[in-house]
């Protein structure tokens, strides 16, 4: 599954997946392998978006 980039401010992104709603900052996921963990604030309006996008891909 491919991972999402969310915008969070001008300068920190997150990397989110669609399917589970873990997150972390995106260069630090994508560039140097964090992982990615649970609690990460994401709006009901977000996760409504990912879930359809998650979804499609499904399909």
């Amino acid at each position: 599954m491919s991972l999402i980039r969310i915008a969070q401010t001008q300068f920190h992104d997150l990397a989110v997946c669609p399917c589970c709603f873990a997150a972390g900052p995106y260069d630090d996921v994508v560039e140097d392998g964090m992982a990615l963990r649970s609690g990460h604030y994401l709006s009901e309006e977000v996760k409504a978006h990912l879930r359809r996008w998650c979804d499609m891909r499904d399909h």
